[in-house]
């Protein structure tokens, strides 16, 4: 069986993003499974090397993972959309199933088209558009390019959703056969997001970086569904002496309100370029991570969490409670008096913190990279019919 896979989205600004590392582990993991029969296809030109965590994609020719190179077609740049897949037979090599690892791509340059060629697997992490009023999710539901990548989802060969939550909004949202949809969780490398010790050279270390003194929550990500809004809002009625809040990713995507309180209050830090060794040091360091989305596909966040011991605060709505199960505090993402006594009760519980981290380590290791990488190839197997 030969599989082709996409990977131009590792070669665009959205590689240390959830589907980033998605697409990354999952590589990476099915090479240590099947040595050869894998075909990659990226860009044959970019304008400066991307590296990723062990790995190099360099002018989208030079591939490593692991010491050992996969077979490579470069892709020219093209402002067509669906210029690759309508020249995907000429291309000397030919696969056996080809490999989607997202819709509703950074650029008009890697989406899913509305024809997808035969024996297509796709994956699906979320369908946050459809159900999100920020400006992007408006802007991208009047987009022609949207509309083509929905009936695409329907034309494929076999759907990979990551989580059950996902699949149910697949079938009810979209109509998508529910036997066509195959669940398989993404996981946590544990080798990057584990306990550290010497907690006092790491505080120095985030004082002298971020300047983050004493103790501090922690938030990843500042996309609209994030819910930022109610983090700012109940950070601020908490009134902890010493408290800071520390807010990871872009200031640009928050909402001008958001920014405005953010600016004016005292004791919020934003860390917009932290790469996977300082997040773990964050992680390690942090009183709580607060993760209260109003929707989400799957949280990669609540499992790093979890990995590195620390204690979660979380949203009891979409997909959150799927992944962190008996292993967080849920709250309801709109309540931010409810969001402001559950975040004072795991500060002042030393004995719920305590038990907090003991599930949450436990929790991660069920969530392997190892594990999706064999599903995925199961998977591949149901669309050839060689399982």
């Amino acid at each position: 069986m030969k599989i082709g896979i996409d990977i131009r989205v590792l070669q665009t600004p959205i590689l240390r993003s959830g589907i980033g590392i998605y697409t990354y582990n999952l590589v990476k993991n099915l090479l240590q499974i099947k040595r050869d029969g894998i075909v990659f296809y990226a860009f044959k030109k970019v304008k400066k090397s991307v590296s990723t965590v062990g790995g190099t994609i360099e002018n989208g020719q030079d591939i490593r993972f692991d010491s050992f190179n996969p077979e490579v077609v470069g892709l020219p740049r093209h402002r067509r959309h669906n210029w690759f897949f309508q020249q995907f037979p000429r291309f000397k090599v030919k696969t056996d199933v080809f490999h989607i690892p997202m819709v509703f791509g950074p650029s008009r340059e890697i989406v899913l088209p509305a024809f997808p060629p035969p024996n297509t697997v796709v994956t699906v992490h979320d369908l946050i558009p459809l159900h999100f009023d920020d400006a992007w999710s408006v802007y991208l539901r009047n987009t022609k390019d949207f509309r083509l990548q929905l009936r695409g989802i329907k034309r494929v060969k076999r759907i990979i959703a990551v989580s059950k939550t996902t699949k149910d909004d697949l079938t009810r949202t979209l109509g998508v056969e529910d036997d066509k949809i195959e669940v398989i969780y993404g996981g946590v490398d544990t080798e990057l997001f584990k306990p550290l010790s010497d907690k006092r050279s790491l505080r120095e270390y985030l004082e002298e970086r971020f300047n983050i003194e004493g103790r501090f929550l922690l938030c990843v990500g500042t996309g609209a569904n994030k819910n930022l809004s109610s983090v700012v809002e109940s950070f601020c009625k908490l009134q902890e002496r010493g408290l800071q809040l520390v807010i990871v990713g872009n200031r640009e995507n928050l909402a001008k309100d958001v920014v405005k309180v953010a600016a004016s209050a005292k004791g919020i830090i934003f860390a917009e370029v932290v790469n996977a060794s300082d997040l773990c040091i964050l992680y390690n360091c942090a009183e709580l991570l607060l993760f209260v989305s109003i929707i989400e596909g799957f949280g990669l966040p609540v499992l790093e969490a979890f990995a590195c011991g620390c204690p979660v605060l979380t949203s009891n709505t979409s997909a959150l409670p799927e992944v962190a199960g008996d292993a967080a505090i849920l709250v309801s993402p709109t309540d931010v008096e409810g969001i402001t006594e559950r975040t004072r009760e795991i500060l002042n519980d030393k004995e719920l913190r305590k038990s907090l981290t003991a599930k949450g380590l436990e929790r991660a290791k069920k969530f392997t990279w190892q594990r999706c990488a064999e599903e995925t190839l199961k998977a591949y197997r149901k669309v050839t019919g060689s399982e």
